[in-house]
């Protein structure tokens, strides 16, 4: 079953992925000013309310240029701060 699991979710990130909404925010500290991403990831495909945490849960939202990540939660919700 976790093998399943695994394997679809997977596939639903490569859907996801282009489905996900930035927020650019901009934050000063020590006169560098930094920014925060943050933003949900949505399947394009229908999903009912049970299934809903784990199919957008746990997905690695990452800056690979800047080796900054973060993880999404329950929602599809993810957030990076002090990105310079």
């Amino acid at each position: 079953m976790l093998k399943i699991k695994k394997c679809i979710c997977i596939l639903l990130m490569f859907f996801m992925l282009s489905q996900f909404s930035l927020v650019f925010a901009e934050q000063v500290v020590n006169d560098v000013p930094k920014y925060k991403v943050n933003g949900y990831i949505k399947p394009d495909f229908d999903i009912n309310h049970t299934n809903s945490a784990i199919v957008r849960s746990n997905f690695i939202v990452e800056i690979v240029e800047l080796q900054l990540s973060t993880v999404t939660d329950s929602s599809g919700y993810y957030e990076i701060d002090c990105i310079p």
